[in-house]
Protein backbone atom coordinates (compact mmCIF):
# COMPACT_ATOMS: atom_id res chain seq x y z
CA UNK A 1 0.00 0.00 0.00
CA UNK A 2 1.27 3.41 -1.10
CA UNK A 3 0.00 7.38 -1.32
CA UNK A 4 -2.91 8.42 -0.17
CA UNK A 5 -4.47 4.67 0.81
CA UNK A 6 -1.53 3.92 2.90
CA UNK A 7 -1.61 7.64 4.58
CA UNK A 8 -5.54 7.93 4.95
CA UNK A 9 -5.19 4.40 6.69
CA UNK A 10 -8.71 3.86 5.97
CA UNK A 11 -10.42 1.02 8.18
CA UNK A 12 -7.55 1.56 10.93
CA UNK A 13 -8.27 1.25 13.67
CA UNK A 14 -12.00 0.99 12.97
CA UNK A 15 -14.76 0.13 10.22
CA UNK A 16 -14.92 3.88 9.13
CA UNK A 17 -12.27 5.45 10.32
CA UNK A 18 -9.84 8.08 8.52
CA UNK A 19 -6.34 7.41 11.14
CA UNK A 20 -4.91 10.84 10.04
CA UNK A 21 -5.17 12.64 13.10
CA UNK A 22 -6.71 15.92 11.44
CA UNK A 23 -10.68 14.22 11.90
CA UNK A 24 -12.61 16.59 13.71
CA UNK A 25 -16.34 16.70 14.48
CA UNK A 26 -18.83 17.54 12.26
CA UNK A 27 -15.96 19.12 9.84
CA UNK A 28 -15.41 18.12 6.79
CA UNK A 29 -11.77 18.73 5.69
CA UNK A 30 -10.48 18.74 1.88
CA UNK A 31 -6.61 18.79 1.24
CA UNK A 32 -3.93 17.26 -0.83
CA UNK A 33 -0.66 14.99 -0.34
CA UNK A 34 2.25 14.47 -1.83
CA UNK A 35 3.64 11.02 -1.66
CA UNK A 36 7.47 10.41 -1.96
CA UNK A 37 6.77 9.51 -5.65
CA UNK A 38 5.47 12.83 -5.96
CA UNK A 39 2.32 11.82 -6.93
CA UNK A 40 -0.12 14.51 -5.79
CA UNK A 41 -3.45 12.65 -4.12
CA UNK A 42 -6.74 14.69 -2.89
CA UNK A 43 -8.28 13.20 0.38
CA UNK A 44 -11.65 13.83 1.84
CA UNK A 45 -11.93 13.46 5.67
CA UNK A 46 -15.70 13.44 7.15
CA UNK A 47 -16.27 13.84 10.30
CA UNK A 48 -14.80 11.99 13.50
CA UNK A 49 -15.23 9.11 15.55
CA UNK A 50 -16.78 9.31 18.59
CA UNK A 51 -15.08 7.68 21.57
CA UNK A 52 -17.13 4.60 21.31
CA UNK A 53 -15.70 4.65 18.03
CA UNK A 54 -19.17 5.92 16.26
CA UNK A 55 -20.50 9.13 14.76
CA UNK A 56 -23.98 10.91 15.46
CA UNK A 57 -24.76 10.05 11.75
CA UNK A 58 -25.23 12.69 8.88
CA UNK A 59 -25.08 12.62 5.12
CA UNK A 60 -22.68 13.93 2.49
CA UNK A 61 -22.94 13.75 -1.05
CA UNK A 62 -20.63 16.12 -3.15
CA UNK A 63 -19.57 15.97 -6.91
CA UNK A 64 -15.97 16.30 -7.87
CA UNK A 65 -15.17 17.37 -11.02
CA UNK A 66 -11.03 16.76 -12.13
CA UNK A 67 -10.08 18.35 -15.65
CA UNK A 68 -7.95 16.42 -16.91
CA UNK A 69 -9.75 13.25 -16.00
CA UNK A 70 -7.54 10.67 -13.42
CA UNK A 71 -7.78 7.32 -11.87
CA UNK A 72 -9.88 7.52 -9.02
CA UNK A 73 -9.52 5.64 -5.73
CA UNK A 74 -12.02 4.64 -2.90
CA UNK A 75 -12.04 8.13 -0.90
CA UNK A 76 -8.41 9.32 -2.53
CA UNK A 77 -8.30 10.41 -5.45
CA UNK A 78 -5.07 10.24 -7.40
CA UNK A 79 -2.24 10.38 -8.77
CA UNK A 80 -2.98 13.55 -10.58
CA UNK A 81 -1.48 14.84 -12.84
CA UNK A 82 2.17 16.81 -11.12
CA UNK A 83 1.09 19.82 -13.95
CA UNK A 84 -1.72 21.54 -14.52
CA UNK A 85 -4.95 20.36 -13.32
CA UNK A 86 -7.80 21.81 -12.25
CA UNK A 87 -10.05 20.44 -9.34
CA UNK A 88 -13.39 21.53 -8.14
CA UNK A 89 -15.64 20.14 -5.56
CA UNK A 90 -19.45 20.78 -5.05
CA UNK A 91 -21.25 19.69 -2.12
CA UNK A 92 -25.03 18.83 -3.18
CA UNK A 93 -26.74 16.77 0.19
CA UNK A 94 -25.00 17.70 3.75
CA UNK A 95 -26.15 16.35 7.30
CA UNK A 96 -24.27 16.37 10.41
CA UNK A 97 -21.25 18.16 9.28
CA UNK A 98 -21.21 22.10 9.81
CA UNK A 99 -17.84 23.29 8.81
CA UNK A 100 -15.81 23.27 6.16
CA UNK A 101 -12.11 23.37 6.30
CA UNK A 102 -9.51 23.62 3.17
CA UNK A 103 -6.05 22.05 4.51
CA UNK A 104 -2.32 23.43 3.39
CA UNK A 105 0.82 21.70 4.47
CA UNK A 106 3.34 23.26 6.96
CA UNK A 107 6.46 21.63 6.37
CA UNK A 108 8.28 23.53 8.88
CA UNK A 109 5.73 22.25 12.05
CA UNK A 110 4.56 19.19 10.05
CA UNK A 111 1.40 19.77 10.71
CA UNK A 112 -1.46 20.47 8.28
CA UNK A 113 -2.86 24.58 8.78
CA UNK A 114 -6.60 24.92 8.44
CA UNK A 115 -8.39 27.58 6.67
CA UNK A 116 -12.54 27.41 7.84
CA UNK A 117 -15.24 28.11 5.09
CA UNK A 118 -18.70 28.08 5.64
CA UNK A 119 -20.53 24.90 4.59
CA UNK A 120 -23.62 27.03 2.84
CA UNK A 121 -21.09 28.63 0.87
CA UNK A 122 -19.39 25.94 -0.86
CA UNK A 123 -22.59 24.04 -1.44
CA UNK A 124 -24.03 27.18 -2.92
CA UNK A 125 -20.70 28.13 -5.21
CA UNK A 126 -18.40 24.71 -5.10
CA UNK A 127 -14.48 24.49 -4.09
CA UNK A 128 -12.40 25.18 -7.24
Amino acid sequence: TRGAEAYYSWNVPGATSANTGYEEKDTLLLYFIVDQANDIYFVLVADALEADGDTDGGQLSLEIDVTPVSAAANVGLGPLPIDEFCFTVYVDTVQGLSKVQLGSWVESSNTIEKVDLTMSSVKNHGLQ
